[in-house]
């Protein structure tokens, strides 16, 4: 818990311990332990919002930390497949790259925006709440309909 929890941001923030942390938040899910994963989660939302926090603003500091962790997916996998002395097939990647990690990507700043003109104790409450559901709920609990059709059209993808 500490490792994630320390250095973010920082010279030790490096790109496996910045995807552990975005993935804890946007996928993750209790197994065995439900009490101490809430403990982290709460833990980890506090390192990224802060109580002065104002109604007006953004919990700017996890979206920069959401983009940066998508931007970093981007740019190993453009080292992973062309780069690398051994690359991986392209195919494959670009298929997890192109529809499941944008839907991730896309679900965390729906989160951070649904925070836009609340209290610091809203903010923290709305994001537990979407963060706690699977990102295709997450995605319809935000856009509501107008979310369905591009939903269908992912489904009918992986059909």
């Amino acid at each position: 818990m500490e490792t994630m929890l320390s250095n973010i941001g920082g010279n030790d923030d490096h790109n496996s311990k910045i995807t552990r942390r975005i993935l804890f938040l946007l996928e993750g899910e209790w197994l065995g332990n439900r009490v101490f994963f809430d403990e982290v989660l709460t833990a980890l939302l506090g390192k990224y919002v802060r109580e002065n926090i104002t109604s007006h603003q953004f919990a700017l500091f996890l979206l920069n930390d959401i983009i940066r962790y998508y931007r970093t997916i981007c740019v190993d996998f453009e080292f992973k497949t062309v780069q690398d002395t051994n690359p991986k097939p392209w195919g494959t990647r670009n298929v997890k790259l192109v529809f499941s990690r944008k839907l991730l990507y896309f679900s965390g700043i729906l989160v951070v925006a649904e925070t836009a003109q609340r209290s610091y104790s809203k903010k923290i409450k709305i994001m537990k709440n979407l963060l706690s559901i699977p990102v295709i709920d997450r995605i319809i609990a935000v856009c509501g309909p107008r979310s369905l059709q591009a939903l269908e059209l992912y489904d009918h993808f992986l059909e």
